[in-house]
């Protein structure tokens, strides 16, 4: 379960080609990402298109070249096993005529290490110090 939310606004500006996207940093902390939230308000009208990236690879939809296109709608995706480096980026196009604005909330998780984990760090290390 997500102890903590990530909050971005990201807007893509007017007249922003398909071929050439603009790529918006909405970066994290190392976090293993529980769920993403995607608000798009009404106005893009089709001529919007966006794709969660990291290092300009398409993670959401998968498929190269391929973006997410609506209007008027809150996404609720449950996700798992994706990344946890945090270096999420938002890519996307506009050719309408007016900057379009999509909100994203990442719930998140720390990442557990093995240093967080490991039992050593609540051993009494004391008696090491008499060998």
């Amino acid at each position: 379960m997500a102890r903590e939310v990530w909050s971005f606004q990201v807007t893509i500006p007017a007249g922003t080609a398909q071929a050439t996207p603009v790529r918006v940093q909405t970066t994290l902390p190392v976090r293993k990402v529980d769920t993403l939230e995607i608000v798009v308000p009404p106005g893009p009208a089709g001529v919007m298109g966006f794709a969660i990236s990291m290092g300009g690879i398409n993670v959401i939809p998968i498929q190269v070249g391929t973006f997410i296109v609506t209007d008027d709608e809150r996404i609720n995706w449950p996700l798992s096993n994706l990344p946890d480096s945090g270096a999420w980026q938002v890519t996307g196009y506009n050719t309408g005529d007016f900057p379009h604005t999509i909100y994203l909330r990442w719930l998140a998780d720390v990442v557990d290490t093995p240093a967080r984990t490991s039992p050593l760090l609540n051993a009494d290390l004391s008696a090491l110090s008499n060998l």
